[in-house]
């Protein structure tokens, strides 16, 4: 396979495992010590678009990194530079500002891709400055969940709430301002738990309709979502809220949100088979710890030992909600 002669560019790591303990459950962290993030500049797309020196990663794709196309706008990647083994990426073809909301081609490309993979994934997006983006073209990332884990610690935590199918629910145990949305297990896992839909497991056509139902079905809960993040933003982080009445042009056509508003908006969003949560950034990094949506999918990155050891004592939640919003901000939803 391709991805066994890129092992060298995996960084190497040392690893330590956190038990977070909550309602009598047990909720698994992992912190890697990768010591070349301390080389690399912490810079939001934004601002690495204005460098001289910047070239678009994504522009031209490396032969070996290349795994397929899989529609004509996507490009499925290995991640060069990761700290997760098959860690992919699903990239746009055309150049996309990253934050851009996502739409019906991009989930299309997400389901057709998760539904390939037997192994439990979490798929996440950065969007905004805030948010722990690194590249200003539009990507989507998938990562098998790590092996010490069975599903993403917030993502187990929050549904252990019992959140209703299909509506925005905020879970009180999490200390951040989110929103969430329980999933159909009937569409996310439309051959049973954690079963790839292949052709090889069903036909063509039996695919293709699952892939579209759960497509339509995904864009449906994320614009709920958005619609919620659009309140807490204009509430919370910007108070001079977007005049109605100005041109829509540039608005979604499944939602009516303006992009060029939504775009401003730094977030996070996890996927998994059983919830999507959403959760606004106001910071990106806490005590130099950079936080991207890997973090709240279970999976910290430090620069140092002594970092790893700041996370261990101060707690993974806690270090979280520092680069979040106060859980208080959710009280009107």
């Amino acid at each position: 396979m391709k991805f066994v002669s890129l092992l060298q560019c995996i960084f190497e790591t040392n690893t330590g495992i956190f038990e977070l303990l909550a309602r009598g459950w047990a909720y698994w962290f992992e912190a890697r010590v990768a010591p070349v993030l301390a080389k690399l500049a912490d810079t939001s797309p934004e601002d690495k678009k204005k460098e001289k020196t910047f070239v678009d990663p994504f522009k031209t794709i490396e032969k070996d990194l290349l795994l397929y196309e899989i529609d004509p706008g996507h490009s499925l990647v290995l991640n060069k530079f990761c700290i997760v083994p098959y860690h992919l990426l699903i990239v746009t073809k055309d150049f996309i500002e990253q934050g851009t909301p996502l739409d019906h081609v991009d989930f299309k490309a997400i389901v057709s891709t998760i539904f390939k993979i037997a192994e439990p994934t979490v798929t996440f997006y950065n969007s905004g400055e805030n948010s722990g983006a690194s590249q200003p073209h539009k990507h989507i990332q998938v990562v098998p969940l790590l092996a010490e884990l069975d599903d993403s610690p917030v993502a187990k935590l929050w549904m252990q709430s019992n959140p209703p199918l299909d509506q925005v629910f905020t879970c009180s145990e999490l200390p951040f301002a989110h929103w969430g949305v329980r999933l159909d297990s009937k569409i996310m896992n439309p051959n049973g738990e954690h079963s790839a839909t292949t052709s090889t497991t069903t036909d063509s056509h039996a695919t293709d309709v699952a892939v579209e139902t759960a497509t339509l079905y995904l864009v449906e809960q994320y614009n709920k979502i958005l619609v919620k993040l659009c309140e807490f933003w204009y509430d919370h982080v910007d108070t001079s809220k977007p005049n109605s009445t100005e041109s829509s042009s540039s608005s979604s056509p499944m939602t009516n949100i303006d992009i060029a508003q939504t775009i401003k908006m730094s977030y996070n969003l996890i996927l998994t088979r059983n919830a999507m949560i959403l959760i606004p950034r106001s910071v990106r990094d806490y005590e130099g710890i950079p936080i991207n949506s890997l973090a709240f999918a279970g999976l910290l990155l430090c620069k140092s030992e002594e970092q790893m050891d700041f996370v261990k004592n101060f707690g993974p939640l806690n270090t979280l909600a520092k680069t979040a919003y106060p859980i208080s901000f959710n009280s009107k939803i």
